[in-house]
This record gives structure tokens, sequence and C-alpha cells, in this order.
């Protein structure tokens, strides 16, 4: 595993965690199928998240969050709907997350941006 996915695979576990601690539940991770890859996907009650977790090993959050473009959110869009097509969930709100992750002296900096599409 080269040294990008390691820090990514971090940084979900990270995101996880945050998320966790805020009461959600993970559901999946790294779900993939032909045409794209949900990173994370959480619960809560009645909504369901799908999280794009997004990492820089330094700088500034926003430069991660600002990756997601409108090419990518379709891709997770479509991955969500497929991804819900096939699992028996029970839930009336989905949502999608966009978490950043910066790098700053070996600590992970998250930005969580909820509703970011």
């Amino acid at each position: 595993m080269d040294d990008r996915m390691v820090v990514g695979r971090a940084a979900e576990q990270a995101v996880a965690e945050e998320l966790e601690r805020r009461g959600y539940f993970v559901v999946d991770r790294n779900a993939r199928d032909r045409h794209a890859e949900l990173d994370l996907v959480v619960r809560r009650g009645a909504e369901i998240v799908a999280v794009e977790v997004r990492s820089r090993r330094s700088g500034d959050p926003d430069a991660a969050a600002d990756s997601v473009d409108a090419r990518k959110r379709g891709k997770v869009r479509g991955a969500m709907e497929r991804w819900l097509a096939v699992r028996p969930e029970d839930y009336e709100e989905v949502r999608f997350f966009v978490a950043a992750v910066a790098w700053r002296d070996g600590r992970p900096d998250i930005t969580l941006i909820e509703d970011a599409f």
C-alpha cells in the first residue's frame, strides 16, 4: 500500500471516529461497485449519510473539500442510489457530507461539511 493510501485510510478512520462521537453509526466503509466508491456510509436514527472523505498531508482542509467537483458529486449520488437499492435500510432522509482532513503535526484536522450537495 502506498503512502497516499495509508494517509487516506487514516483519514477515513479519523472521520469515522468523529462521526461516532457525534452519534452516527458506521454502516459501511469503502463500498465499491463498477462505477464508484462510497468512502463511508453512516446513519443516525432515520437518516443515512454518504460521506466523501478527502485528505491532504498538510495545508488547508478547504483545498481538500474543493476537490469534490460536480463530476465527483454525481458519482457519489449514483453510488448511493445503487447502494440503497440493494440493501434493506429503513430511512427517511438521505444526506451527503464531505469530510476534509488536513494533517497537522501527525494529527487530523477535520472539517465536516454537512449537506455538502
